[in-house]
């Protein structure tokens, strides 16, 4: 098994018994799993897009490893919260100085 479809079945395990649990990828959900299903999108208020929603357990990072790793760092010192993000290890570089 593929350690992202494996991820992503955890992810989907995990998702409904721990509503503290968000988390996304740098522009790559499709192709890592990264998103819990049922969950909407993290987005603010008055956003257009019809799964907007501020309380959303999906974050779009996109392409922004760098950002993507500097935010979950900020949520997790924050507290009662757990936050996952995913990219591939060809682009992890770019997330290191925040990591």
């Amino acid at each position: 098994v593929a350690t992202r479809a494996a991820s992503g079945k955890v992810l989907q395990a995990l998702g409904p018994v721990v509503p503290e649990l968000w988390g996304g990828s740098a522009d790559l959900a499709g192709s890592n799993n990264t998103t819990i299903d049922k969950a909407s999108s993290f987005l603010p208020k008055g956003n257009p897009l019809p799964e907007a929603d501020p309380y959303g357990r999906t974050v779009h990072f996109g392409i922004r490893e760098f950002s993507m790793a500097a935010e979950m760092n900020g949520i997790a010192l924050h507290g009662n919260t757990r936050i996952y993000g995913g990219t591939f290890l060809v682009f992890s570089d770019y997330m290191r100085n925040a990591v």
